[in-house]
């Protein structure tokens, strides 16, 4: 079994002067507060110390990947539910169990919230997450990842605190594993807090390894959380992001587009599909299949074949925007599923890609398909297979909606 240390050593450091106030003043920035080999638009820095109810935008990161943060000032007392998230210095930085504890100074009647996650947003919408680290590798020292070998090094967040306040102290925890460990995890404390934002480094100094059975890890052996007053130029920013961007922008664009009217829908509704004759028909009405009223729900029937067939326009509508970029995702590749009855696909019908599941046992099959850019198609077909039901389903002429 071994210890690993993380000594300090005097490195030169480029910084960002934080206020002493609520507000953090802007700065020339410097080169550390950049995101390499960034590729992405510019987006915004959000934070939600308060609940998703309460966004904070505390700045932006720019086309080329330049970092400029700008904390508002901000008071608790006028945010609703604020008290709620906060609560003593100790239980904002971590301190909630220990086996032995020193407190050295505390004022007990500060209240503060930490910040440990920065949203990046575009179009309102979390996309990514922003992590400032000496290395990467630091984001898989997470509580879940803690079998594997931990990387010794430091990260930074922000602790929102209502008034000025110094916090010190230790925090002792036994950590004990018959036959694999026996040490005690330390975490010091050293906080000096202004009213509004302050910056804590917290690093990881000493890691305890371990090994049983072949299996191999490490844990935390000694912490050090400490307050800055300049974000260290040995910190790099790191993006997590995880959205897909061409799907964003088609919501984008589409949300900004002017929905059609009821009239157009009544004009454009078509009395037969092939040999199949209208008999029933509704424009604007709440449907179980789909959450956007601005839609057109139509029955076609003939013998013993019907088609039950909704057109929603996605355009304008954050209730189906969602449903029309999703499938545009699940028709992006085609794929099969065998099931019992039949089968569930995503397949190319003469060059639309159209989701489809047909029961072989009844001859029922069900479509959904985007079209124009803009509509969600579903149909619903009875005594009729794939093939048959988008031989109806070409007809429609779509492109004459507007």
């Amino acid at each position: 079994m071994t210890t690993n240390r993380l000594f300090a050593c005097c490195i030169p450091i480029l910084t960002l002067t934080l206020g002493a106030c609520g507000a953090i003043p802007r700065a020339t920035l410097p080169s550390s507060l950049v995101i390499e080999d960034y590729d992405k638009s510019e987006l915004k820095l959000v934070v939600s110390p308060f609940g998703d109810a309460n966004p904070i935008n505390v700045g932006e990161v720019s086309a080329d990947g330049q970092i400029q943060f700008d904390w508002p000032e901000v008071n608790a007392d006028k945010i609703e539910g604020s008290e709620f998230h906060m609560g003593s210095i100790a239980r904002a930085v971590g301190m909630n169990f220990c086996n032995d504890k020193e407190i050295k100074r505390n004022d007990e009647v500060a209240k503060a919230v930490a910040i440990q996650n920065i949203s990046l947003v575009k179009y309102g919408k979390p996309v990514g997450a922003l992590s400032p680290a000496t290395q990467k590798e630091l984001n898989d020292n997470a509580g879940s990842n803690r079998s594997s070998s931990l990387v010794l090094g430091s990260s930074i967040f922000w602790l929102y605190s209502d008034s000025d306040a110094v916090f010190e102290a230790k925090c002792v925890i036994n950590m004990e594993n018959e036959g694999n460990y026996s040490f005690k995890e330390v975490t010091n404390y050293n906080l000096e807090l202004k009213r509004g934002w302050n910056v804590v480094q917290h690093s990881l100094v000493e890691k305890q390894d371990w090994e049983s059975e072949g299996s191999r890890g490490s844990l935390p052996k000694t912490i050090t959380k400490t307050s800055v007053i300049e974000i260290p130029g040995s910190i790099n920013w790191y993006m997590n992001y995880w959205a897909n961007d061409e799907l964003l922008d088609i919501e984008h664009k589409l949300l900004t587009q002017t929905p059609v009217t009821r009239q157009a829908f009544e004009s454009w509704v078509p009395t037969k599909l092939g040999e199949l004759n209208r008999t029933s028909y509704a424009i604007n009405e709440q449907l179980a299949t789909i959450a956007n009223k601005n839609n057109l729900h139509v029955v076609f029937s003939g013998g013993d074949k019907d088609i039950d067939l909704t057109i929603a326009d996605s355009a304008g509508s954050k209730d189906t925007v969602g449903v029309f970029t999703m499938t545009l995702d699940m028709t992006g590749t085609q794929w099969k599923d065998e099931v019992e009855t039949g089968y569930r696909s995503s397949a190319l019908m003469r060059g639309t890609p159209v989701l489809i599941e047909f029961n072989s046992k009844t001859k029922h099959t069900a479509m959904t398909y985007n079209a124009n850019d803009r509509f969600i198609v579903k149909a619903l077909a009875e005594n009729m297979d794939p093939e048959t039901l988008w031989g109806y389903l070409e007809g429609l002429q779509l492109d004459q909606l507007e």
